[in-house]
């Protein structure tokens, strides 16, 4: 459902081809002159909602949040667009929290609550939320009141993985953290440093009209290296060791100071930057039993020079091999990798996660 405003800065007539590119033209000539104006970013998001480009619409959404807030119901819709985005992608995870985000606005701007809780509550008892009914305001999120900053693994830092593990958990009646687990991670020992440190948060617990109630959340706890000389960064590390044996371990990497791209990326390098967006690549490869990368596949680039690129990177990185019972192993891996800024945010992690995922979502269809 897209929201349809009752005050429109922009107004677009008629819903066929023609209006749509003459909407998006009027859009972007609007965030040409304020590339901060809010509803320019969400009407630019349904638009692209509409089409089925959901990284795009996703990406839009986003901009309209960290916006300027005008008018003030873009807060609620625009969360909500994004919950129903994840559920059009089969990410439930991620659309419950972004209903939460909706209900916790508290902004009722032509029914934004009520629809925010009916699609909270679709599947109740899927999401283990644990209530017998959502209706309205008659719910609030669990909140946080300590937070305990994770440390970064001394592995990751070797790494210089960067990013954000997601862990689901429960928040039991007297704010203590339950079944915690890993929905999103990292790698690199990061997923570990991230339950150590949300089990001992503490929070407000979750409460319906009738009071206090056990109720599921979500805690992300971000990775972010304050300098970087180098504009790659490795955002995913995950390595398939059969069982019982130890995964490789990072020993060394290399990463390439100021650009870190060959003549072949230039152009195309100049175009991301002067649209503001990163080159995104996944590549799997093999760990051999000498901690070296070998047989290189990219399963996902930006661009045609982009994996290459990145492989001319990895192929430099040392590994500790995999062992089991005493013998060495190859195992295969798997990394995600973003050029970009040299000094990545919370928001740019974000959106590249968003990115793999719908890449990943796109391959599987």
């Amino acid at each position: 459902m897209l929201k349809i405003a009752p005050l429109l800065l922009l107004i677009v007539s008629g819903f066929g081809q023609d209006s749509s590119n003459d909407a998006s033209r009027e859009y972007r000539k609007e965030l040409e002159r304020n590339p901060r104006n809010s509803l320019a970013h969400f009407r630019t998001g349904e638009l692209y909602f509409k089409q089925h480009n959901f990284q795009a619409a996703a990406n839009e959404f986003r901009e309209a949040l960290n916006g300027d807030a005008h008018p003030q119901w873009i807060d609620a819709w625009a969360h909500i667009d994004l919950g129903e985005l994840f559920d059009e992608t089969n990410q439930r995870e991620r659309a419950v929290r972004e209903y939460w985000l909706a209900i916790r606005t508290n902004d009722d701007t032509d029914g934004a609550q009520t629809l925010a809780a009916q699609r909270l509550g679709k599947n109740v008892e899927d999401d283990d939320i644990r209530l017998h009914q959502v209706q309205g305001r008659s719910i609030r999120a669990p909140e946080p009141i300590v937070k305990v900053a994770a440390e970064y693994s001394q592995e990751a830092q070797v790494a210089e993985l960067e990013g954000t593990v997601k862990l689901a958990a429960t928040i039991a009646l007297d704010g203590s953290v339950r079944e915690l687990r890993v929905v999103e991670p990292l790698g690199a020992g990061l997923d570990e440093a991230a339950k150590a440190a949300a089990n001992r948060w503490s929070f407000k617990p979750g409460a319906t009209s009738e009071g206090s109630v056990s109720m599921a959340t979500t805690i992300e706890l971000s990775f972010l290296l304050p300098s970087k000389q180098s504009r790659w960064h490795l955002l995913r590390a995950a390595f398939s060791a059969p069982e019982g044996a130890s995964r490789p371990r990072f020993t060394n990497t290399s990463y390439p100071a100021g650009d870190g791209i060959g003549p072949e990326a230039a152009e195309d390098a100049h175009l991301l930057a002067a649209i503001g967006r990163p080159a995104l690549v996944t590549l799997s490869f093999d760990v051999d039993q000498g901690g070296h990368p070998v047989r290189f596949h990219i399963e996902r680039s930006s661009g045609p020079v982009w994996g290459h690129e990145a492989i001319s990177v990895v192929r430099r990185w040392r590994f500790f091999p995999a062992r089991k019972n005493g013998s060495l192993l190859s195992v295969p891996c798997t990394l995600d990798l973003l050029w970009g800024e040299r000094k990545l945010t919370e928001g740019a992690l974000l959106k590249a996660r968003e990115a793999f995922e719908f890449a990943a979502i796109q391959r599987q269809k």
